[in-house]
């Protein structure tokens, strides 16, 4: 009996052995089967594809990069066309705020030039009239000649010039150099 004693406890033992190399396999083939991540049969575009690499390239390993890739291919088309839609909605907005900023740059150039026609005939004006005086005082040399019309016109041109040329904080420093530089100029054209 003692013999049969020891093989019942040897048989148990092999079969607990076998259990537990049984056991043993199949959680490495569970194991080995939860690393096969299936691609997902849906229909993605290439720039959708290209995407999900790029972000699958931030997993740690092979198995979380491609849990990744696999999770982005759900919706990364979607996502795509969202930013799409985003990116035109900000390029139209961008054309339109450029639109109304030429149409104010080119309302303030038709009012400058209006401006400088109004300047153009007062100077005529004044022209004629120191004209008429000159020719009145032909008889007397005194030289009487200033240049405040000139400067005043230049003074303004300059000014407009400059305004209409600068942006930000530079035009409260350029606008009254502008100014003083066309006050000379036209001081000289004057005759002053």
């Amino acid at each position: 009996m003692p013999q049969t004693k020891n093989k019942e406890v040897m048989d148990k033992k092999n079969f607990s052995l076998y259990l537990l190399t049984l056991f043993g396999i199949g959680a490495l083939t569970v194991g080995c089967g939860a690393t096969k991540v299936e691609e997902t049969s849906l229909k993605v575009s290439d720039r959708g594809k290209q995407e999900c690499l790029k972000r699958s390239d931030l997993g740690k390993n092979a198995f979380t990069a491609k849990q990744i890739y696999n999770e982005c291919l759900e919706t990364i088309d979607a996502s795509l066309a969202q930013k799409d839609a985003y990116e035109a909605d900000l390029y139209y907005e961008r054309q339109r705020k450029e639109e109304a900023l030429k149409k104010k740059k080119t309302a303030e150039n038709q009012k400058l030039k209006s401006e400088l026609n109004k300047l153009k005939a007062e100077k005529e004006k004044l022209k004629q009239e120191k004209k008429i005086l000159a020719d009145a005082k032909q008889d007397k040399n005194i030289d009487d000649n200033d240049c405040k019309e000139g400067s005043i016109i230049g003074g303004v041109l300059g000014a407009g010039l400059t305004m209409s040329s600068t942006r930000g904080k530079d035009r409260w420093w350029a606008v009254p150099l502008g100014a003083t530089a066309g006050s000379l100029v036209g001081c000289q054209i004057d005759g002053g």
